[in-house]
């Protein structure tokens, strides 16, 4: 064999090779299909009308962080996995404990009056009783036809180092069917909305109760 002869399984080789890397550089190129991410939002404007308290309350009140469980504390818009049309890889567009506190606050706000409800820090020599709401359910019903809230708050007098009662509640709010027709993406987006306006919904609930319970 002269030195420009080659062993034909060489050649084979290389070209066999050469067949892998236009292989790998179409699949490179190839579109990828990716659900795309859909965020909900915890609009401020609640669902329902809220009427001012009747007498308003005569104290005001700081409403502390309100606390949620810890596997709420992340984006995911926890949904069960058998019920309809539902995405996957829906989101929150902000953690639903930042969302509880600024929708409850503004609902208190709206039932007590905004000069008779605190957030935040409160200046020195102010005096406002505490109340401390914890959010202990939030979620999504198995069959996906209701969002179930339970919830317990304590308020209290810093001044009297005393608490002055508990209340809990629960509720549950349905999320409306999406009856329009279209597309399983369409209805998978509607749905989504209704399921944030659920939530939303049970929230202004919630301020409700705890706005009743004030002295």
């Amino acid at each position: 064999m002269t030195p420009l002869q080659r062993p034909r399984s060489v050649s084979l080789h290389w070209q066999g090779l050469a067949l892998l890397a236009s292989a790998i550089a179409l699949v490179a190129c190839s579109p990828v299909t990716v659900a795309p991410e859909q965020r909900q939002v915890m609009r401020i404007a609640s669902p329902e009308l809220l009427l001012p308290k009747a007498p308003k309350s005569s104290h005001a009140w700081h409403l502390l962080p309100v606390r949620l469980p810890a596997y709420m504390d992340r984006d995911e818009l926890l949904l069960p996995r058998n019920s309809g049309v539902y995405a996957s890889g829906a989101r929150w567009a902000e953690l639903p404990s930042h969302s509880a506190n600024r929708v409850l606050a503004h609902d208190l706000a709206t039932l007590l009056g905004a000069n008779q409800l605190l957030t935040g820090t409160l200046p020195a020599n102010t005096s406002a009783r505490a109340l401390r709401v914890e959010i202990t359910a939030f979620d999504v019903r198995a069959d996906g036809q209701a969002i179930d809230l339970q919830a317990r708050w304590q308020i209290s007098d810093p001044a009297n180092a005393q608490g002055l009662a508990v209340h809990q509640t629960s509720l549950s709010v349905p999320v409306p069917a999406d009856k329009s027709g279209g597309s399983t993406v369409s209805n998978a987006a509607t749905q989504l909305d209704a399921v944030a306006q659920a939530h939303r919904l049970a929230l202004s609930r919630l301020a409700r109760s705890i706005a009743a319970s004030l002295p």
